[in-house]
């Protein structure tokens, strides 16, 4: 047999054998691992990053949609590991198609979620998963390796004798607690025990875990390619759809239902209230994965001291195009030291010469340190600001998709992109500038 068919044939085995394997038992070792941070410290460093996501982001106010969103999460919450952990749930007003949990407890459930659910049993599973993260600690894990792999802990040995104190200190040279959350990625070992998790606690709380298969397979760019763009956010991240699917369906004649007895009725009012509710304002239609790049843009640099906001953007007196593949470019502003500034931006940019993947104001995370970068440290693709007085530019900072600040020094302003190959970048931003 020639060596290419013999080859062929062995590929063959190996992947009818790896079908027939049992799949990973993801509910044994939960919270297990290495763990720079206590509990308590979770929900401290939680209830701060929460609260500056809350002052970026657009949240429904009705107080039945919020009531319902709550609800799903306390049944299911009842059923997990720790029925005793307080939740905080925010519905946000944002058409993208995501969901998210900061340790501690604190979940955000997107509008564009709830219109993409079908049925009451998706949005629980898709909340279970985020309940699931939060009680397995995947957070603040995935933030310890990140931590390690940067050096900035020299070994394990030394983490379990560290004092809060210090902990604060290597957090602060790794550039901030939202550096290191808006570049945290799950791994793919995390979000299998997260579904696996998530399918259990629906079935304890009387939903259907086929709901969860049912919510993946709507998330499946395959089966649906026009819905692919709004889907990415929620799916790049994930393990393959099949895979989840296949974990799942393998334990499910294990796990028992509980009965139920709620209807489609709440859920069905949710959806209809929802669309009733206006969409979010003009430049308010932050994403979530925006608005944790800008809490970890701001954390990421000192530069000039935090203003309060100035007004609405349409007072903007300046208002021009930033091409992406600017270096630095001046914004025809002349300030004086002191003077408050209030800087929003919006667009989109292509980081590679053959990418269609786009980023917004905020860049894009976990890209790496390039030598000429202006702020290494900083995402790629980041708006960034400067302030130069007497032909010497003074230090970079960041911008991201919104900014107010007091200017540091006399001087005119430049806005430039944080890449240390800016050339073939396309597209660009379309920046707002209000001062007082």
């Amino acid at each position: 047999m020639p060596l290419r068919l013999l080859l062929a044939a062995l590929l063959a085995v190996s992947s009818l054998l790896a079908a027939d394997k049992p799949p990973k038992d993801y509910t044994r070792n939960v919270g297990g691992g290495l763990n720079l941070f206590s509990e308590n410290d979770e929900l401290a460093m939680g209830q701060r990053y929460a609260s500056e996501l809350d002052a970026r982001l657009s949240f429904i106010s009705a107080s039945d949609i919020q009531s319902f969103v709550e609800s799903v999460a306390r049944r299911l919450a009842a059923s997990s590991l720790k029925p005793a952990q307080t939740l905080r749930v925010r519905v946000v007003n944002t058409r993208e198609v995501n969901a998210f949990a900061v340790p501690g407890g604190f979940l955000y459930v997107n509008r564009g979620l709830i219109d993409l659910c079908e049925n009451e049993g998706q949005l629980a599973g898709v909340i279970a998963h985020e309940i699931a993260h939060v009680e397995a600690r995947h957070g603040t894990r995935q933030i310890s390796k990140q931590l390690v792999l940067l050096g900035a802990i020299a070994g394990a040995s030394a983490l379990a004798s560290r004092k809060n104190e210090q902990l604060g200190n290597v957090i602060a040279i790794a550039g901030g607690f939202g550096v290191l959350l808006a570049n945290m990625k799950y791994s793919r070992d995390d979000e299998h025990q997260a579904d696996a998790l998530a399918s259990r606690w629906m079935a304890a709380a009387g939903y259907p875990p086929g709901d969860l298969i049912g919510f993946f397979r709507k998330m499946d760019p395959s089966k649906a390619p026009n819905k692919a763009g709004r889907l990415l956010v929620l799916a790049g991240t994930h393990p393959p759809t099949a895979d989840r699917i296949r974990n799942i369906e393998y334990f499910l004649p294990q796990i028992p239902i509980a009965a139920s007895g709620r209807t489609q009725e709440s859920f069905l009012l949710c959806k209809n209230t929802l669309a009733a509710q206006p969409a979010p304002p003009p430049g308010r239609d932050t994403s979530l994965g925006s608005a944790l790049a800008a809490v970890g843009l701001a954390q990421a640099s000192g530069g000039p001291p935090e203003a309060a906001p100035l007004g609405p953007r349409e007072e903007s007196q300046i208002i021009l195009d930033l091409p992406g593949n600017t270096v630095w470019q001046a914004a025809k502003l002349s300030l004086s030291a002191g003077q408050p500034v209030e800087i929003w931006a919006e667009g989109e940019i292509f980081l590679r010469k053959d990418s269609d993947s786009p980023v917004d104001p905020s860049g894009m995370f976990a890209s790496g340190r390039g030598f000429f970068k202006p702020i290494p440290s900083l995402n790629t693709g980041a708006l960034l600001g400067r302030i130069v007085t007497d032909n010497v530019a003074g230090d970079p900072f960041p911008i991201g998709t919104h900014r107010v600040f007091r200017v540091p020094a006399a001087g005119r302003l430049e806005l430039g992109i944080n890449d240390d190959n800016n050339f073939d970048n396309r597209g660009s931003f379309r920046v707002f500038i209000l001062t007082r």
